[in-house]
């Protein structure tokens, strides 16, 4: 059995720790089991980076450190949180994905082809290169 894409929020490092001691144990007593290789701290506060964390703010489960990062690519589908809060990181990804839709659209035929209108070479246009920058920003919303 899995559980995935569980997000602890805590107020506090020392709730934060509790919480994972708590559901790693109701996830034992349910036959799952919490994997410590892709399980990831992020702790968000402003202007914060890993080298601000001390080694007060370090995180346990089964007696294993956990690992802290600066930036979190939700499901690896291109959704970004990073530790500092700043939307660059998401930014920057989503316009390197609107670059590269575009970049394979214009390779297609259709744009030499003088007997395919405008408008009928704009749908693959429109649906590839402007709706990248959006995709999967419902997660956000």
């Amino acid at each position: 059995m899995y559980a995935d894409d569980i997000a602890l929020v805590t107020e506090t490092q020392k709730a934060l720790q509790e919480a994972l001691t708590i559901i790693d144990k109701v996830f034992i007593q349910w036959g799952m089991q919490i994997s410590i290789q892709k399980t990831q701290i992020l702790c968000l506060q402003s202007g914060a980076q890993i080298e601000d964390i001390d080694d007060s703010e370090q995180f346990w489960l089964r007696k294993q450190l956990l690992d802290q990062v600066n930036e979190f690519n939700y499901l690896n589908l291109g959704s970004i949180c990073s530790a500092d809060m700043s939307m660059q990181p998401e930014i920057a990804s989503r316009l390197s994905r609107a670059g590269g839709a575009y970049h394979k659209l214009s390779r297609l035929k259709i744009w030499k082809d003088r007997n395919i209108s405008l408008k009928i070479k704009m749908v693959p246009y429109y649906t590839r290169s402007l709706f990248s920058p959006l995709w999967h920003t419902y997660v956000w919303m």
